[in-house]
């Protein structure tokens, strides 16, 4: 393992035995793999009983023994998940999400009911939201993870949740979610269409192609799993040359615009059939409804209004 990453890993240690608030550190990642090489950062998930502490970007108090801290930003998904990502003077970037302890120790109760099936005097909507989580944080200890601090019962916890995840019918892709990806890929086929006839170029390619991709990505995983459901998909496109056909990481290669609105339109139809391929295929397996009208009238438009020839 890279110096810099067992440097890191030790003051994690001494960072948790001085914070009393640390109730224990999971990492995960290539850190703690055998892919890691020396661009590998740290990434770990923080238990801690007052997270409102680490999300505070105007102190650093609590990172003292870290090192010297050259950049910090904490970041959410939009779904209650703070992300800490710290770039320290050796250069070792370390990312971690903090974790609610209380609440996350409450999860001993739901899995000990659970196996007697008394899990449903629950709310729907709580049931629901405790499986998504723990489902999500399944998928990572799958791959591998350390628990380099615990103090208390977080391996009992972690292994709860393995036992309960493991045995669960793998749900891919919701209608739910299949029919809001379609509408935002289509939708924003349409606005990048308007900048390129506008030969707003920059915002085209900056703005309106990176919703495109990732929702094109998110097809392109979904269609994978429904294919393989042993493949191990890695979101947002990591690694994707291992897991996704090769086929469709050339097709996707295609999708790249370059310098120009002319390769910036041709990779737009190149997105735009990709996507196709893959949505069509993930509704027929799943039984989802494509929204006919909305694709046809998209590709319609792009091709009525930025014709190649014009350009």
């Amino acid at each position: 393992m890279e110096i810099k990453l067992i440097e890191g890993l030790e003051k994690i240690k001494v960072f948790a035995q001085s914070n009393t608030d640390v109730q224990a550190i999971l990492c995960y990642g290539s850190s703690i793999g055998s892919g890691k090489d020396k661009y590998s950062d740290l990434d770990f998930f923080l238990f801690t009983t007052t997270p409102g502490k680490y999300l505070n970007e105007s102190s650093t108090k609590w990172a003292n023994t870290l090192g010297k801290i050259v950049s910090r930003v904490v970041d959410t998904d939009g779904e209650e998940v703070n992300v800490n990502k710290l770039m320290l003077e050796d250069g070792l970037c370390i990312d971690f999400i903090t974790v609610d302890a209380k609440k996350f120790k409450q999860l001993k109760l739901y899995f000990n009911l659970k196996r007697k099936g008394l899990h449903k005097m629950f709310p729907l909507k709580i049931r629901a939201k405790i499986d998504a989580g723990t489902n999500n944080l399944y998928k990572i200890l799958k791959r591998g993870y350390k628990l380099i601090y615990n103090n208390g019962d977080y391996d009992k916890i972690l292994d709860a949740i393995t036992e309960s995840c493991a045995g669960n019918k793998r749900i891919i892709v919701t209608p739910a979610k299949f029919d809001r990806n379609q509408n935002i890929f289509w939708q924003t086929c349409y606005k990048m269409t308007v900048k390129l006839i506008r030969k707003d170029l920059y915002n085209a390619l900056i703005f309106q192609n990176g919703v495109l991709k990732r929702k094109l990505i998110e097809m392109l995983e979904w269609q994978t799993q429904l294919t393989n459901e042993n493949c191990d998909v890695i979101s947002e496109g990591l690694k994707i040359s291992k897991w996704a056909d090769p086929a469709m990481v050339e097709k996707l290669y295609t999708t790249f615009p370059l310098s120009d609105i002319k390769e910036a339109r041709q990779s737009l139809m190149n997105s735009i059939d990709l996507y196709k391929e893959l949505s069509h295929y993930v509704s027929k397996k799943e039984n989802f409804t494509i929204n006919n009208q909305l694709e046809e009238m998209i590709i319609a438009f792009v091709q009525k209004e930025l014709p190649p020839f014009n350009l």
